[in-house]
């Protein structure tokens, strides 16, 4: 094992097999890439769990027709791997965010099972130990998602490894119950897929986004997945070449798990929508969700896949955690280990909250997400996430045009740590330095980025007092640049982007200075053909600022929308903030559901916390 990590470039390699699917059909191949997945399992690097997906779909699929000399370095190497984070040895993996805990538990569970009576490596446990110790972590987790919803929300990156994990536990549980519990789950993830698309991609709103996925939605690592799932939905984009290197290659090569027909018709729909969701917690609601006092094993696993380490919430029990696993030297958490001294004074939480520390942003709180649809533009955002307090990989809103074209805008941050666990975010493009107030109504949305928030400790210095908007112009059809706002046509999309002062170009960036700035979007409601239409029909919309609250007028003085920290409304009217797990055309549902129904294109299905209850033609 190592507790050196291997780089950025390393861990983002493929985790699985080019030769997947030749390997499955029992094709010889060059075994040495295997051999490459082995020496990183051995040494536990951070993402070893991707590729022990690879190796147990191999040893439960494969294992008869690989070499004998790699079918044994195969098992020895899941016999040797350390499964959870309270196993002998110190290594720098993340086992708690919320796709590592899938991955970490359904590859304990499967190894288990495949080895019942084998004893594991310096741990000493049997099959069967295993399988017990995992599968308390996989109820709950299961459990936890189809309640709460992900938390991860729509991510571009960390939904490909849900899939992948939840995807090897519907493949290969012997545990009929089990793995239908596991599907019922997989489906939630890629319902929101389905609500969240835009012409077969996915560009939406996001609890963990980077800049490249941001940018450009063909990048994404969940666009095989969008393509497997919803091939309809992907009219007039390139054919997708599957590459089963990805760790979701298993999934799309698996014999039991299909989107089912009702999702995938939602995918399809292109009428003009708004709908609204809610999903994950907020750290103040977790303790609630589960029996007291709250442990490590339920709140504190929660809080962690939340990565909300640092709120004064959450402080305790993540020094409890860590103290307790002996995860002191482990490379994400060490500038963690200090606090854990002051875990039995009772003065963490109120540490937590009078030094502000900007690691209090990185947790992904519950998002309450508005999105508008149609065939030719998407619209989605978070209301009033945390506006005014600090963030990280939290991508808060983003405007989706045809031809690949994502627009955006957010604060600019900086890394908090200077390491390669966690030296990347919140940067330039990803995440926000401080968080936005927002608020959306159907295709018009306002952000007021206001950067006067008080220091914290480890905040990144100087604090920029500016906002900026990525424009990708050599992706538009037409486009016009004037002092406050810019005009686009992509295809038959048409949008105004709107400053509440002057704005400077910098190539694909246009930026608004000051430590108060706001930015509104009025996304044309109808295709449009020519860019001078559009602009003849919206170019009396106005905005202001007036304090902290952002104003913009429509054209005829009315509607006329506000937003600040506290609310948004409509001609004086307030418009919700909160929202119900699921309030759209297809499904609804409050939060904390027993039950969800989802109804699409002619198919009807209802699914169950223990799997679905029914798929049929409605």
């Amino acid at each position: 094992m190592s507790v050196d990590d291997p780089g950025m470039v390393a861990k983002m390699a493929p985790p699985g097999l080019a030769d997947l699917s030749r390997i499955l059909a029992g094709q010889t191949v060059d075994e040495r890439p295997i051999a490459g997945l082995v020496a990183f399992v051995d040494a536990r690097h951070d993402c070893a769990d991707f590729r022990m997906v690879t190796l147990l779909t191999l040893w439960y699929r494969a294992g008869s027709m690989l070499s004998p000399a790699t079918r044994d370095e195969v098992r020895r190497a899941i016999l040797d791997f350390a499964y959870w984070m309270d196993e002998p040895g110190t290594d720098a993996m993340c086992t708690w965010s919320e796709n590592h805990q899938i991955i970490f538990a359904a590859c304990e569970y499967l190894a288990g099972q495949a080895f019942t009576d084998a004893r594991f490596g310096s741990s000493g446990f049997t099959g069967r130990d295993r399988m017990r110790r995992a599968r308390p972590r996989l109820d709950r987790w299961l459990a936890d998602r189809f309640r709460f919803g992900y938390t991860e929300w729509s991510s571009t990156t960390y939904y490909e490894e849900h899939a992948a994990g939840l995807g090897l536990l519907v493949e290969h549980a012997a545990d009929a119950a089990l793995a239908a519990r596991a599907t019922a789950v997989l489906d939630l993830l890629f319902a929101d897929l389905a609500l969240h698309g835009f012409r077969g991609r996915l560009v939406t709103t996001s609890g963990r986004a980077y800049e490249q996925q941001k940018k450009y939605p063909e990048t994404a690592d969940v666009d095989q997945l969008m393509a497997w799932a919803f091939p309809a939905a992907r009219q007039g984009l390139p054919p997708t070449s599957f590459d089963h290197s990805r760790i979701s290659g298993p999934l799309l090569l698996g014999t039991r798990y299909r989107v089912p027909a009702a999702i995938a018709a939602i995918a399809d729909q292109t009428e003009p929508v708004t709908f609204r969701t809610s999903t994950g917690l907020d750290v103040g609601e977790v303790a609630s969700q589960y029996p007291r006092p709250p442990s490590i094993e339920d709140a504190g696993m929660q809080l962690w896949a939340m990565e909300a380490f640092t709120i004064p919430g959450a402080m305790n029990l993540t020094a409890e955690a860590i103290e307790t696993y002996g995860m002191q030297h482990n490379a994400f958490l060490a500038p963690l280990a200090p606090f854990v001294r002051f875990r039995r004074t009772g003065l963490l939480p109120l540490l937590a909250k009078l030094l502000r520390p900007a690691t209090r942003g990185v947790a992904i709180q519950r998002a309450n997400i508005t999105t508008w649809r149609s065939g030719h533009a998407l619209l989605s955002s978070v209301q009033q996430y945390h506006p005014g307090d600090f963030g990280d990989q939290q991508h808060l809103w983003t405007l989706a045009l045809p031809g690949d074209v994502a627009i955006f805008a957010n604060h600019p941050g900086a890394p908090i740590f200077d390491n390669s666990q966690r030296g990347f975010s919140p940067a330039e493009w990803v995440g926000n330095g401080i968080n936005p107030a927002t608020g959306q109504d159907g295709p018009v949305l306002l952000a007021c980025y206001d950067t006067r928030a008080l220091p914290g400790l480890l905040e990144a210095r100087p604090r920029q007092r500016l906002s900026h908007l990525f424009a990708p112009f050599e992706r538009f059809d037409e486009w016009r640049l004037e002092d406050d706002r810019l005009w686009v046509r992509a295809g038959p999309g048409c949008a105004l982007l709107v400053a509440d002062g002057p704005i400077e170009q910098l190539g694909d960036e246009l930026v608004r200075r000051g430590r108060v700035t706001g930015w509104a979007v009025v996304a044309a409601a109808e295709p449009c053909d020519r860019l001078a239409d559009f602009i003849a029909d919206a170019h009396g919309y106005r905005l202001h600022r007036r304090g902290g609250q952002l104003i913009l007028t429509a054209p005829a003085g009315a509607p006329q929308w506000r937003l600040d920290r506290r609310q948004f409304s409509r001609d004086g009217v307030r418009i919700e903030s909160e929202h119900p797990r699921f309030d759209t055309p297809w499904v609804r549902a409050e939060r904390l559901p027993s039950v969800l129904e989802f109804q699409a294109g002619g198919h009807r299905l209802v699914l169950r916390p223990d799997g679905r209850a029914t798929e049929a033609a409605s």
